[in-house]
């Protein structure tokens, strides 16, 4: 695929899509170096970004901030924290996910699933039930 830059001259993408292929590679390494089970994450997660962790994206901030304060870890809000300071991975005894069927729910989305996330220091908190996708 190529576009057109000025009026007589194309430059291939193939670089560019390489080069964010590798910067993507090079964010996953920090990640799975870090040996996280669970990763929670604000927003999405790219296709390209395969490392064999379980993952939920889209969670609320104010959820982020209840796990972190109950696992004891740190919010990496920039990728570049894993960089300039070590990160603190949080700890818990485990985690579940379940699916649960409401009947009495209106529309197609009768389904609701949760990450339940077990053995935190209960003085920091209580459990956690994370709400997710008809999935």
């Amino acid at each position: 695929m190529e576009y057109h830059r000025h009026q007589q001259h194309f430059m291939s993408l193939a670089p560019v899509i390489a080069q964010e292929k590798e910067y993507l590679r090079n964010l996953v390494n920090r990640i799975v170096a870090l040996r996280p089970h669970l990763l929670l994450v604000q927003r999405n997660i790219s296709g390209l970004a395969e490392a064999n962790v379980a993952t939920a994206y889209n969670v609320k901030p104010a959820v982020l901030e209840a796990v972190s304060r109950c696992a004891q870890t740190d919010i990496i809000s920039s990728i570049d924290m894993l960089a300039l300071k070590p990160v603190h991975v949080g700890r818990s005894a485990g985690f579940d996910t379940k699916t649960h069927v409401y009947p009495d729910l209106p529309g197609n989305k009768k389904k609701k699933s949760y990450i339940y996330i077990s053995g935190c220091p209960p003085d920091l908190g209580c459990n956690i039930v994370l709400c997710g996708a008809d999935r």
